[in-house]
């Protein structure tokens, strides 16, 4: 028993002795590494420090009318480049061009610009630089990976706008209208770990800095499968085109496209393409013949001209020494009535109308129905045009009544007047703009453009009697292939202009109307900025619209 207890004892103190050895060795470590060591571990501490970087603004989304987003759909890989850190000599500046698709030449004068970063889309992915860069090999870069604003995919582009590619400022459409929305100052930052060579080290974290300032959604009218539906159409038959659909009973736009299309991540190539950046929807044009509608107007609403009422076509007309043919396809169209000359687009039978109700009663129909004014649909457009007193006198009211020379009108006008003329007379005034939205989906602003008591420009019976004539056009005259039983039937009016200053095309073609015939519930635009006549490529694309919509409301696609 006795020699047990001493042989515990004796591990006791064994163990006892081990400790305080080893309490020993390591206090002499820490001195060691406190007193002689401690300026180099303070030095290395120096050398490798956290660097905060903004590298972000969050900013509001677009979304249409059922909050389905037209911004940040996708997700992306990012290249952060830190011009402080990256020398424009830098070889591998040719590699990270190839792979965000920028050439040299710009990529060095963005480099140049003093910026703190610059943020470009790896669109040529190279998964052993990717790799490099990540683990902190190539000072000045860093990847990032967050949701892209725009992509491929991205719809409705001349509405939405863009956002300059280096430092996020709006420079179009919703973008910079309601940028005072969607604009905050919540910050992402970026905790960079750099090394004293200034090199990027592994280990970078991500933070959001709040603020005050909430950001906020802006929510359109704009109906995304619609949109999609006149986008993909366009694509399919026309490089230079726009495009405007409406309701009818709320005068809400669903859809509006221009071509050519744009790259959002690109716009400094879209720049030098032709109008590229035109909103073609909202720019003026002559509308040709579709102005016969106005001149139309005027003759039922003064109750001068019935569509039964009778008329000889001679095949041409002469005001002072000018002479305008009825119809370049027809010699003449010789007894027929007023309704058969408008859906024909006879020439002469509307120079007469214009002469006899006269030139201000035009131009002052012309601006019940919207044209000669911008609209107010929350993004500026043109105004367009309407001739003055010297310019519509004389030989100047066959261009008047023809739509040519200084009459110019957006498709977006040509929308406005459809709508009415579909409303049987009433104004429904056009809006794109719903609402402002928070992030949790409360409506904080409501553009309530939806009026109680709508104004009645022109007569019930002058529209009834319009849309009567314009079944004709559809039926049997010029807008034939505009014409669609499976929607309920479709009415419209034609327009072919010539055009000056334009060297791809001498004249345009417009289709411009509403479906079905009964209860109309849609009014399409189409103007087609290339040679072609407006019962043609823009009437067959105006139906083809038309087909693709009535199948999209039969299976609606729940977002």
């Amino acid at each position: 028993m006795k020699m047990k207890n001493l042989s515990t004892r004796k591990r006791v103190v064994f163990l006892g002795l081990f400790i305080s050895i080893l309490l020993f060795a390591l206090t002499i470590r820490l001195a060691h590494i406190q007193i002689i060591l401690g300026k180099t571990y303070s030095k290395k501490a120096l050398e490798q420090r956290t660097l905060p970087i903004a590298i972000h603004k969050v900013r509001g989304d677009i979304l249409d009318r059922n909050k389905i987003p037209l911004t940040r759909r996708q997700q992306g890989d990012f290249l952060l480049i830190f011009p402080r850190f990256f020398d424009n000599n830098n070889p591998l500046l040719d590699t990270i061009c190839k792979m965000t698709e920028v050439n040299n030449e710009r990529m060095v004068q963005i480099l140049s610009q003093n910026k703190s970063f610059v943020e470009y889309e790896i669109i040529n992915p190279n998964e052993e630089v990717e790799r490099q860069i990540k683990q902190g090999e190539y000072p000045g870069l860093m990847i990032l990976r967050k949701n892209k604003r725009y992509d491929d995919t991205s719809i409705a582009r001349h509405l939405v706008g863009y956002l300059r590619e280096y430092d996020h400022s709006p420079q179009s459409g919703i973008e910079k209208e309601y940028d005072k929305y969607l604009h905050s100052d919540d910050v992402v930052m970026v905790d960079a770990i750099i090394d004293a060579q200034n090199r990027l080290l592994p280990g970078t974290t991500y933070s959001l800095q709040k603020s005050p300032q909430p950001h906020y959604n802006v929510q359109l009218t704009i109906d995304y499968y619609i949109q999609k539906i006149l986008e993909d159409v366009l694509d399919r038959h026309i490089e230079r085109a726009g495009g405007v659909i409406v309701d009818v009973q709320t005068g809400e736009i669903l859809a509006l496209a221009s071509r050519p299309n744009f790259d959002q991540n690109n716009v400094y190539q879209a720049l030098k393409d032709k109008d590229s950046l035109w909103s073609v929807p909202m720019k003026a044009f002559p509308p040709g013949s579709l102005f016969k509608t106005v001149v139309a107007a005027v003759g039922i609403e003064q109750g001068l001209y019935t569509g039964e009422t009778p008329y000889t076509c001679n095949g041409k007309i002469s005001i002072n020494g000018i002479t305008y043919k009825c119809n370049p396809s027809i010699q003449s169209l010789g007894e027929i009535n007023i309704r058969q000359a408008f859906a024909h687009s006879c020439n002469d039978l509307f120079i007469n109308i214009a002469q006899q109700v006269g030139g201000q009663a035009t131009i002052d129909m012309a601006n019940k129905l919207g044209l000669g004014q911008s609209l107010d649909i929350g993004l500026d457009n043109d105004p367009g045009n309407l001739p003055t007193k010297s310019q519509y006198s004389g030989a100047g009211i066959g261009n008047l009544a023809l739509g040519q020379d200084k009459v110019e009108t957006s498709p977006l006008q040509i929308a406005q007047m459809m709508t009415i003329i579909a409303n049987d007379g009433i104004k429904k005034e056009l809006s794109l703009v719903k609402a402002i939205i928070d992030q949790s989906g409360k409506v904080l602003k409501n553009f309530n453009y939806i009026q109680y008591e709508h104004e009645q420009v022109i007569s019930y019976n002058t529209a009834k009697e319009l849309k009567t004539w314009m079944m004709d056009v559809t039926e049997y005259g010029t807008g034939k292939k505009a014409f669609s039983k499976r929607v309920g039937g479709s009415a419209g009016k034609t327009g072919t202009p010539q055009i000056t200053g334009d060297d791809d095309a001498k004249y345009y073609g417009w289709f411009a109307g509403f479906f079905p015939l009964v209860d109309p519930k849609y009014v399409t635009v189409i103007l087609v900025r290339q040679e072609s006549e407006g019962g043609d490529k823009a009437a067959k694309i105006f139906k083809e619209i038309a087909d693709e919509i009535i199948i999209h409301t039969e299976n609606i696609v729940l977002p």
